[in-house]
């Protein structure tokens, strides 16, 4: 999506945006257009998120006597919003960018250069950071970005309970075809225990951007060069698509037919038809977890092979930027090392944008005991998954409209993959001639 132009489409979804803005209000204290003296703060959530990331902007106004205008949205219609903002010249002062968009926003200008205000001992402080979370804020040698916390992306979430009942057992460190073996085993086991009824070793994740990210990094490479152009071959994005197609074929992987729209609660974990699902990052857990009794936890994404290195990604899932064209750097910045170093912060927010970037603050908590199960699970696989995590390529602008949130060509031709209006190579081939004319 172009954060400069706003289209007959985006300018009808802004009534619903307005409308979820104004649910929030609630929650997050006024938000008002004549709060000229306080820091405007935009972002987006689901479930609590938006709760606790008000709660955390209290306690700064509380210990700084900054005032903030907070802007809080759902991730639909959090997008469509800020392009109204930016077009209009009036960007919120401080605002949260997502993986696809965030080369788009630096590159036009939009995010402020954070040179003079982020690094060790500078007011953005981040010499307690561990390596995931620097390696994360700058773009083309310029630092833009401020992350929010640590995950691991994606999270391949299953359901203990489930797999416990039919006596399966999963290796922490698997390769592809085992993979595919288990949820072959997984989906007949489960078919005989229900009788018969619906049921399928894995949800369909051909159309999720952060598992084909996982899938091609663990062929030893990044989606995307340094110089932004597509790492990704075609025989990649070929062998992705048919190994969902074959899983479709062979009856492991959940069809078109019996998907359901909808959040987590429509997906084929939680409706109890496959024991495994994806959450874009590990924070998701805590959703997943909310909407059953069953044990969740967590396994990485598979080796590629036996001989394979064990790659995996620990990164930030949301980052800050400050707006360049705010008269108020210094106070912006003094949020931003507020909500990711502060120990109050840290205790509002919760999990809401991950786990702390500070190695010395996620042991304090781990150790703390004040962590509930689930979120000490999460604190725990980003921990287990650190030793193997690299580096990935920030998303460059223009692949948005390939590999974007919300609506995306991925999942589009993925989409139309599973009902047969399209064959894996013509899917491909779509692919790399849109990402030819994007990037």
């Amino acid at each position: 999506m172009s954060d400069l132009k706003l289209n007959r489409k985006q300018f009808l979804r802004m009534g619903a945006s307005a409308a979820a803005l104004a649910a929030l209000s609630n929650v997050l204290g006024p938000v008002s257009a004549l709060a000229a003296d306080a820091l405007s703060v935009a972002w987006w959530g689901e479930g609590d998120q938006n709760k606790r990331t008000g709660e955390a902007l209290k306690a700064f106004t509380a210990k700084s006597g900054i005032a903030t205008d907070p802007q809080g949205t759902n991730f639909n219609g959090y997008f469509d919003r800020l392009a109204t903002q930016v077009a209009g010249g009036n960007p919120p002062d401080v605002f949260q960018v997502y993986l696809a968009n965030m080369a788009q926003y630096a590159a036009r200008g939009t995010a402020a250069d954070l040179g003079d205000l982020l690094g060790d001992g500078k007011a953005i402080d981040t010499s307690d950071w561990s390596p995931a979370a620097k390696d994360s804020t700058g773009l083309g040698g310029t630092n833009y970005f401020v992350p929010l916390g640590l995950s691991t992306q994606p999270a391949i979430i299953y359901d203990k309970t489930l797999l416990d009942g039919l006596g399966v057992t999963l290796k922490p460190d698997w390769t592809l075809a085992e993979f595919k073996d288990t949820c072959q085993q997984i989906g007949k086991a489960l078919s005989k225990s229900k009788q018969g009824a619906e049921a399928f070793g894995c949800d369909d994740f051909g159309g999720q951007v952060p598992v084909l990210e996982a899938f091609v990094r663990s062929k030893g490479r990044n989606v995307f060069t340094d110089g932004g152009q597509l790492a990704m071959t075609k025989d990649d994005l070929t062998e992705w698509y048919e190994l969902w197609n074959e899983g479709r074929t062979d009856g492991w992987v959940v069809p078109p037919q019996a998907q359901q729209q909808g959040g987590f609660e429509a997906t084929a974990l939680i409706r109890g038809i496959a024991p495994f699902a994806v959450a874009a990052s590990s924070k998701g857990l805590q959703g997943f977890q909310s909407l059953t009794k069953n044990d969740l936890n967590f396994n990485p994404w598979p080796r590629y092979s036996g001989d394979s290195e064990r790659i995996e990604l620990v990164t930030p899932v949301e980052w800050m930027v400050i707006s360049s064209s705010t008269a108020r750097k210094e106070d912006a910045a003094k949020l931003l090392s507020f909500l990711v170093n502060d120990e109050a912060a840290i205790t509002a927010m919760g999990i809401a944008h991950g786990v702390p970037l500070s190695a010395k603050m996620r042991k304090q908590f781990m150790d703390g005991g004040k962590l509930s199960p689930v979120e000490l699970k999460i604190y725990q696989n980003v921990e287990d998954a650190l030793p193997h995590s690299k580096p990935r390529v920030i998303f460059p602008a223009g692949s948005g409209p390939l590999l974007g949130p919300g609506s995306n060509l991925l999942t589009l031709l993925n989409q139309q993959i599973a009902f047969k209006q399209t064959s894996v190579q013509a899917a491909v081939d779509r692919f790399f001639s849109e990402a030819a004319r994007n990037l």
